[in-house]
């Protein structure tokens, strides 16, 4: 979901990587030999093994068991060369564009993983050599992931605030995603004591409740517009049962499977800026009011993202739709990219490097 390409590991996997554990990454020491140039942008060979570590680790984690790491050795080698031919590509149309990360924005992000890590300049070092890294491959990265904020943001906008309505609805159309944005007014036919147990309502409780909401549904459909809206808000603040009323007052974003079905269904049996009839689920009595799909609110889907470190602009479908016109892109300008091995490449030991490497994360 983030537009740093997927075959890269951030800079805060990268600092959690090297805060932890010793790997040998089974590297030749001492000289840094050129394994393939991309549009005439040279590509070394520890900046290769350290993506063949890393490609590694994620199919050793992903694979069937009983099946070995070694029966993908050519996988590996393609998609570590892929990756470095990515960063390659990024590097050379942001040249084209006029787009570069200076030498004190390297600095600063250095800086920040020294501090961040607790120790000092030579330790971290050490432990990025552990961990298969050096520090120029960590400022290789580094570049490439600001290299790809910065086109990002040029085209899209920082948080994708430059990408239109159209371009977003265009997108879902085209791949079948079709989402809906409705406020509720909820209550519940449970009652809850004081331990937290809960009691279903008796026939009566509930029709009193089905009363009372009928009562709002005169009241709504006697409105229209702003102010059946703002009706709507009034009645949904001072009665509605779900916390997420006061949360997310102005409504979910949501889709197929994203909620029950009896509330899906009953957003889209109505228009935007209707009230539904009382709709019954296992949560009790709803009214709902369907409301203009709004690019800028995180669906339900991706809420429980916002505890893994996303910001939540990352996560509104303005956003990820940019996000994904972003990373074609990046996919075209890979696939477009010149890349010319050297012989060192060419005759690189696959096997060698992967049984050092797993060995040393063996033990």
């Amino acid at each position: 979901m983030k537009k740093i390409c997927i075959l890269l590991l951030s800079l805060a996997l990268i600092l959690s990587a090297a805060a932890c554990g010793s790997k040998s990454d089974g590297s030749s020491s001492g000289d840094d030999p050129l394994m393939v140039t991309v549009n005439g942008i040279e590509i070394h060979q520890k900046l290769y093994e350290y993506f063949l570590n890393y490609f590694t680790d994620y199919i050793s984690e992903s694979i069937a068991e009983g099946d070995s790491v070694f029966n993908h050795v050519d996988d590996i080698k393609e998609q570590a060369l892929n990756a470095c031919v990515s960063l390659g590509a990024v590097e050379s149309v942001a040249k084209e564009r006029g787009i570069d990360v200076t030498d004190a924005q390297l600095a600063e992000t250095w800086s920040k993983l020294v501090a961040d890590s607790g120790g000092t300049e030579a330790e971290v070092e050490k432990k990025l050599e552990e961990n298969g890294m050096n520090k120029d491959v960590f400022l290789t990265i580094s570049r490439y992931n600001m290299l790809n904020d910065a086109l990002f943001a040029s085209m899209y906008g920082e948080k994708a605030e430059l990408l239109p309505d159209s371009d977003v609805d265009e997108f879902l159309a085209n791949n079948n995603l079709e989402f809906f944005m409705a406020k509720h007014i909820l209550l519940t036919t449970e009652s809850t004591d004081g331990t937290g147990a809960t009691t279903e309502l008796s026939e009566e409780e509930k029709a009193a409740l089905r009363e009372q909401l009928e009562g709002y549904l005169t009241t709504l459909r006697a409105l229209s517009g702003a102010e059946r809206e703002a009706k709507f808000d009034e009645l949904m603040a001072a009665y509605s049962e779900d916390p997420g009323s006061k949360t997310h007052p102005e409504g979910y974003v949501f889709a197929d499977g994203d909620m029950v079905t009896e509330f899906y269904e009953g957003t889209r049996s109505i228009e935007i800026g209707e009230v539904s009839d009382i709709v019954t689920t296992s949560y009790g009595y709803h009214i709902i009011m369907r409301m203009p799909l709004d690019y800028d609110v995180v669906p339900s889907r991706y809420s429980s993202y916002l505890y893994y470190g996303y910001e939540e602009y990352e996560l509104t479908l303005r956003y990820m739709v940019a996000d994904s016109l972003y990373n074609v892109m990046l996919q075209d300008w890979t696939s477009q990219a010149v890349a010319e091995p050297t012989d060192t490449l060419n005759n690189y030991d696959g096997n060698a490097h992967m049984v050092s490497y797993t060995g040393a994360v063996a033990k």
